[in-house]
Parts: structure tokens; sequence; C-alpha cells
């Protein structure tokens, strides 16, 4: 946990997982014009956390 490069990557991490989770949960109470930009969303948030839990 001492690595630099990896604390450095954990903040960014973080910083880009929560914009995600936000921006999905604005798309969410959005009417359903905005359905499929959700679903890419999702997508992402999906591909992140599996690599969050890779690290």
């Amino acid at each position: 946990m001492g690595n630099p490069s990896f604390l450095k990557l954990k903040v960014l991490y973080d910083y880009y997982v929560g914009i995600l989770y936000g921006a999905e949960n604005i798309l969410s109470s959005m009417p359903s014009a905005f359905c499929c930009t959700k679903s890419v969303f999702g997508e992402v948030i999906e591909v992140i956390l599996t690599f969050g839990d890779a690290l």
C-alpha cells in the first residue's frame, strides 16, 4: 500500500467511480429517452468495478 503510483491510481479510480455513479443517478431520474445512455453508463461502471477488483 506504500506504493505512491498505486495510491495515485486508487484516488483517480475513486474519483471517476464517484462521477459515474452520480451521472447514473442523474440519468436514472430522467425520462426513458435516456435509457440507452443509462445502460452504457452501467456497462462502463461494470468495467471499472471489475478493473478495480483486479487491483
